[in-house]
């Protein structure tokens, strides 16, 4: 490792810190701040597209968090819960067929995510499409059940 890739990875710690710090203490405008310095320095960090993402969401930036979802996604294209939160800030921006498609590839990966059934029901039902709704919902509604179910 060079004195250059040093350094530079010493900062990167630095700023994800004090990115993490900006996050906890609810200053989400810095959070983003530091985020964005930190993917300046190492693009391919998934992670911080996915903290910005959360960051956003905090401020109401629906759609600047769906973009840093999708920008984690091409770094690393096995992380769920991406889609599901995509998926949200899709349904919360009104983009129900987007919404769609990221709570199926939730479901592709995690078949047993009740939420994900939920709100690919409600995704469908905005569209009108009221029987893949009502199969949704059946399946979250089964998950949901077998869930409270008492464990021996």
């Amino acid at each position: 490792m060079t004195a250059s890739t040093a350094r530079s990875q010493t900062q990167r710690t630095e700023l994800y810190g004090c990115a993490i710090e900006a996050f906890h203490h609810k200053n989400y405008a810095a959070a983003i701040e530091y985020y964005t310095r930190v993917i300046a320095l190492s693009p391919g960090d998934s992670m911080a597209y996915f903290d910005r993402a959360m960051a956003r969401e905090c401020l109401g930036d629906f759609s600047g968090a769906a973009s840093d979802y999708t920008k984690q996604l091409a770094v690393d294209s096995s992380n769920v819960d991406c889609y599901f939160l995509r998926g949200i800030d899709h349904y919360k921006l009104k983009q129900y067929a987007n919404a769609v498609n990221d709570f199926e590839r939730t479901l592709g990966i995690e078949s047993d995510n009740g939420d994900a059934w939920y709100y690919c029901a409600l995704s469908y039902r905005a569209l009108g499409k009221n029987k893949m709704a009502a199969r949704c919902l059946y399946e979250a509604k089964k998950l949901n059940a077998a869930a409270l179910q008492p464990k021996d």
